[in-house]
């Protein structure tokens, strides 16, 4: 995996373009803030499908390697209406590694400066 391409698994659930651009613009986001990010996991699994192919219950896990601890989201949604609402769970999911990952290079930060000082 080159840096900047992250690995999207789909489980139970067909491939989608709506979320695999979702996941690619979240992610350009993740790596262009820094941190050193060595991977980038999502998985997104459907725990059922109805006779009629449509999605119950989804999780949307973030796993990121970065110096440190791994950063790690997991998102679930009990019920999901449609391709809108996965996307939307992908978001939130991404939007919420994204934060941690901003706390964790703003806590490095603040310690180098009060190593330096």
């Amino acid at each position: 995996m080159t840096k900047g391409s992250p690995t999207i698994t789909f489980r139970n659930l067909d491939r989608s373009p709506a979320i695999e651009t979702a996941i690619h613009d979240r992610a350009e986001l993740l790596y262009r803030m820094g941190g050193r990010i060595e991977q980038l996991q999502i998985v997104i699994e459907a725990a059922n499908r109805t006779a009629d192919d449509r999605v119950q219950g989804l999780t949307v896990r973030v796993e990121m390697a970065v110096p440190g601890p791994d950063i790690v989201v997991t998102r679930i949604r009990p019920r999901v209406s449609g391709p809108d609402d996965v996307v939307q769970v992908v978001r939130d999911a991404m939007d919420t590694a994204r934060r941690q990952l901003a706390a964790r290079l703003s806590q490095r930060r603040g310690s180098r400066e009060r190593r330096i000082a």
